[in-house]
């Protein structure tokens, strides 16, 4: 018979939509932690962008053949019958910022960090939710192939700084109009012949747009796709130098990668250098991706500028993390658990937990427990390193008895010097996950 708790209560998540619980949320807060670490250090600005935008932006860079906007935008109108959707994803709210306050102006490139939740109305599935948080980096301004090398380092020094194993990047150029004219060319002169074998999506972006195709989960549409000859033999010399030059960075940097000869992504925006990170064999989805959209700016009303940029979807990180981590909590123990016993008791421990979390101590209570052994128990669950008491006696004493959870060991301290015998107690790695 199953023990799992039933639901209850009248409402619960929509379709799609879940709850990230104190477990999980404290994995979340690790991978975004390492994200805002490495994009700080490659000088990367945040940016935060608003979740609701014009529809047309998303046609118009996103492009109106992807799968996001043909059939995954959550669109509607507002009450002044105006098209507004909520993004799904980050680059086009970004583009559309750099464009409308005048960043053109500004020392380039100009970089740009972000992590925020998007919303795809997809079937739900395994490891795809409607509502998902995803971190991005942005460098608008430089055309030069060090660019895409530096957003790709930086993406997987945030994977590697987290312990990921198995990591490899998936390199491909899409090329430039002149390169992609024949690329798009190829994939329609390989791809007719068998169109009964690909699916009903692959067979309307043969119309709409070829190099969508490329991107298809389809397995027979994949099988189809794998007899495409190498879209780098179709590169005019120029885009082939500049992905040869992200290479050789990639090499001084000490990133292992792979050529991909069919690789592409999903937004009609990407030109020359794309990329996707992997995990370990047998992962079933990319944990990064992206690459450059020197058209973009352009599209949206601002002049030519060169762009390069990165996706990573937080909930892909975190389950690899967990995956890797085992049963190992995420969830940082608090470092001191205050014991109190009587009215006066609990006005003392309750001005003691305001100079303790003011010195930076992580400390818990339960004041509305009266038995110190119960409260004691507690202690011993929670995994503290020191548990603090103070009884009638204490209280009249203006003392406390700070207990030693490994040991059993107390001693009995005065009150005024509580905080400065914590902190001489406490071992170093007190606090950190379980």
């Amino acid at each position: 018979m199953s023990t799992s708790p039933q639901p209850s209560g009248q409402y619960q998540t929509l379709r799609g939509m879940r709850d990230i619980l104190p477990e999980d949320a404290a994995a979340y807060r690790a991978v975004e932690d390492a994200f805002w670490a490495v994009a700080r250090n490659h000088g990367f600005d945040e940016i935060r962008t608003p979740v609701l935008e014009a529809t047309d932006l998303f046609v118009r860079s996103v492009g109106e053949a992807s799968d996001i906007v043909h059939k995954e935008m959550y669109t509607f109108k507002d009450r002044s019958d105006s098209s507004v959707s909520l993004r799904p994803e980050g680059t086009a709210g970004v583009a559309r910022a750099y464009v409308e306050h005048g960043m053109k102006s500004l020392p380039q490139p100009v970089k740009l960090a972000y992590c925020c939740n998007m919303y795809r109305y997809e079937r739900p599935q395994a490891g795809r939710f409607r509502e998902h948080e995803q971190f991005g980096l942005e460098a608008f301004g430089s055309d030069d192939p060090a660019t895409d090398a530096q957003v790709i380092l930086a993406c997987w020094q945030v994977l590697a700084s987290l312990g990921l194993p198995g990591l490899t990047v998936q390199v491909n150029s899409l090329g430039g109009a002149e390169s992609q004219k024949k690329i798009r060319r190829l994939i329609v002169d390989t791809v007719t012949p068998q169109q009964e074998r690909v699916s009903d999506d692959a067979k309307r972006q043969l119309k709409d747009n070829p190099l969508r195709i490329l991107d298809s989960k389809d397995q027979a549409t994949r099988e189809v796709v794998e007899q495409i000859p190498p879209l780098v033999d179709q590169l005019t010399p120029d885009d082939r130098d500049h992905l040869t030059a992200a290479l050789e960075y990639l090499e001084q940097a000490d990133i292992p990668y792979e050529l991909n000869p069919h690789l592409a992504r999903g937004f009609d925006y990407y030109t020359r250098t794309v990329f996707e990170i992997w995990g370990s064999e047998g992962a079933a989805a990319a944990l990064a991706g992206g690459g450059r959209y020197d058209g973009l700016i352009r599209e949206l009303g601002g002049t030519d500028t060169p762009a390069v940029g990165a996706g990573c979807g937080v909930y892909r990180i975190v389950e690899a993390l967990k995956a890797k981590a085992g049963k190992k909590s995420f969830r940082s123990r608090p470092q001191v658990y205050l014991i109190q016993l009587g009215d006066v008791a609990k006005r003392h421990a309750f001005s003691l937990l305001g100079e303790l979390t003011q010195a930076g101590v992580s400390v818990t209570a339960a004041f509305g427990k009266e038995g110190i052994r119960g409260q004691l128990r507690q202690a011993d669950k929670l995994g503290v390193s020191l548990a603090l008491i103070i009884g009638q006696k204490e209280a009249m004493e203006n003392s406390i008895i700070i207990r030693d959870m490994s040991s059993g060991m107390q001693e009995t301290v005065s009150l005024k010097k509580a905080v400065e015998e914590v902190q001489g107690r406490l071992p170093k790695d007190a606090g950190t996950v379980a």
